[in-house]
């Protein structure tokens, strides 16, 4: 036997293992690259409607301090009743996008946190339809959620918003360092 012929056969066989090897490296990078990127949509998706999700509960909470107020009721109440609905549907496509069943449990931990903002808007509503003729400045309102109760009443919502906000922001942050892991791997 040649030697010669031994060793072509012996990078012969290494080209073709070095072969499959790169192959499968570039289908994994691929695949991650497609996964990165279809995280990084996500995010974006997320974040236009968590921003309606905020608009539309700022205007509900801003229409629940004129609730008990208003010269026209009949347009004042058409136009609650839109907010109102305009803000659960938002709610509920938002959370749409965390579904219950995830690695790590955070997902359940950020609905929640949605789950308390739209709770202390309801909560205030039945709050205003009770009182709202003997207490427009909702002095004697009292959350349920027990992180909003150290609060003066004018500043609950701002500490709601900023709670949502942080913990929002921490979610996103974390599924973006997730999406740029998955591109390094």
């Amino acid at each position: 036997m040649n030697w010669t012929t031994i060793f072509a056969g012996i990078a012969a066989f290494v080209s073709l293992v070095n072969v499959f090897v790169t192959i499968r490296n570039n289908k994994a990078q691929i695949q991650a690259q497609i996964i990165s990127s279809s995280r990084v949509q996500w995010i974006k998706e997320v974040r236009e409607i968590y921003s309606n999700f905020i608009k539309l509960s700022t205007e509900f909470h801003n229409e629940l301090l004129f609730l008990g107020v208003c010269d026209n009721e009949e347009n004042f109440d058409k136009n609650f009743n839109m907010v109102r609905g305009n803000l659960w549907s938002s709610y509920y496509q938002l959370i749409s996008y965390f579904p219950k069943k995830d690695s790590d449990g955070r997902n359940s931990e950020i609905v929640s946190i949605f789950n308390e903002l739209v709770n202390f808007l309801e909560e205030k509503l039945e709050y205003s339809l009770e009182y709202s003729y003997r207490d427009v400045t909702f002095s004697e309102f009292v959350p349920s959620f027990q992180e909003l109760q150290r609060y003066d009443v004018p500043e609950q919502y701002k500490a709601m918003l900023n709670m949502v906000s942080d913990e929002f922001s921490c979610y996103m942050k974390a599924e973006w360092v997730r999406a740029k892991l998955e591109v390094e791997n």
